[in-house]
């Protein structure tokens, strides 16, 4: 099977198990809703979520998300007593945010050269974007979106700018989200974005958030100086144009809840299961 039918499968028993997990369904059931046999749906999840789908369940409590955001919360609190300056400074991969210039902000992107592919994930089909600054965008591809809207919409929010695709730049940036998504990779990446002040402002918070760490909207409101913009903070967040790089996942409603996220919500508890296989013990 290929990655997309993985993730497909994925998806759905994700959704079934968002549904039905205080009844906490056993294996049987969930290969029966997906039409698999328990064997198969084992193997199956287990390659791809690196757990298995009981221990899965373990991540979609209520409880688990109010413990991590509070265990976040207070490793914000340790990094600041020892002088690091993030808890993302604990892991090995390093990300940087660079806001484009006014120049670039108000002319479209005039004299810009934007290259772009869409690339396979773990996650689904992801339409990724570059300039020679850094990733400027990384949507995941709905199955059901017209072809080429995603491409549209870069061009519309850079109507001046030169979009361009060819075979290197299809290499290139398949190679590149190997990395991006690839949990434990080293070295470091750089999201080039425009935004207003106040969204850089969040979004730079976001990237302080630990792979497994998770934060409220509340919380990044208070990191950002304004304890009382969660909503605002909330929009910002929404409008984040790099899904992973920039970890918007991270960030659910303060009772623990998942909130919103413009990917879908099965996505982004995907995301979070996924990084809390590899990073949370």
């Amino acid at each position: 099977m290929n990655t997309i039918t993985d993730y497909q499968r994925i998806e759905k028993a994700i959704v079934f198990l968002q549904t039905h997990h205080k009844a906490q369904p056993s294996l049987h059931a969930l290969a029966e809703h997906l039409d698999l046999s328990p064997g198969h749906l084992q193997k199956l999840f287990t390659r791809w979520a690196g757990i298995s789908p009981q221990r899965f369940l373990h991540y979609l409590n209520i409880s688990y998300a109010r413990q991590q955001i509070a265990h976040t919360r207070n490793l914000f609190e340790l990094t600041l007593d020892t002088g690091l300056s993030s808890p993302g400074r604990l892991h090995d991969q390093f990300v940087t945010l660079v806001a484009m210039s006014p120049g670039e902000y108000q002319d479209g992107g005039k004299g810009l050269h934007i290259a772009h592919a869409e690339v396979e994930s773990p996650f689904g089909t992801v339409f990724l974007a570059t300039t020679p600054r850094g990733i400027c965008s990384c949507h995941f591809v709905s199955p059901e979106a017209l072809p080429g809207s995603a491409l549209q919409a870069l061009k519309s929010q850079w109507p001046q700018a030169i979009v361009y695709q060819n075979r290197e730049t299809q290499q290139r940036l398949t190679t590149l989200a190997a990395t991006l998504f690839e949990p434990l990779s080293k070295g470091a990446l750089t999201a080039h974005v425009k935004g207003s002040n106040f969204q850089i402002q969040v979004w730079q918070a976001l990237l302080q958030i630990p792979p497994g760490g998770l934060q409220s909207y509340g919380d990044i409101a208070q990191r950002i100086g304004q304890p009382n913009a969660a909503r605002a903070v909330g929009t910002a967040i929404g409008q984040n144009p790099v899904a992973v790089l920039i970890p918007c996942h991270r960030v659910l409603r303060g009772s623990g809840s998942l909130g919103g996220y413009r990917w879908g919500t099965a996505r982004k508890q995907s995301l979070i299961v996924s990084e809390a296989a590899q990073y949370v013990k």
